[in-house]
């Protein structure tokens, strides 16, 4: 049976279990594919398994961590551009207030 509006993709079985089937699964994550070579694919698949994670967990910690080490090369830079000679201080109190 199909459940009204809430879920078009949804079916209950109607036996001793209220079970709902759904045919795509709810998330708020972006899905992307990416292909790995096999030494890649190997590594990801050896550290999943030390932390004990799904595989997919990994890489999305692993593409996090690598984001998180861009960004921090980004901010070096403008702070390597801003450390120049003459440059005035500003103490935290004076540039937040």
């Amino acid at each position: 049976h199909v459940v009204d509006d809430f879920c078009a993709k949804c079916f209950i079985d109607t036996g001793d279990t209220l079970l709902i089937h759904l045919l795509y699964m709810l998330t708020t994550k972006k899905r992307i594919n990416i292909s790995l070579s096999p030494e890649a694919e190997k590594m990801l698949k050896k550290v999943a398994r030390r932390d004990e994670v799904p595989e997919a967990t990994k890489a999305a910690r692993l593409v996090e961590f690598a984001l998180e080490l861009e960004e921090d090369a980004v901010f070096e830079n403008i702070a390597r551009e801003r450390d120049v000679k003459g440059a005035r201080f500003f103490s935290h109190k004076k540039a937040w207030a």
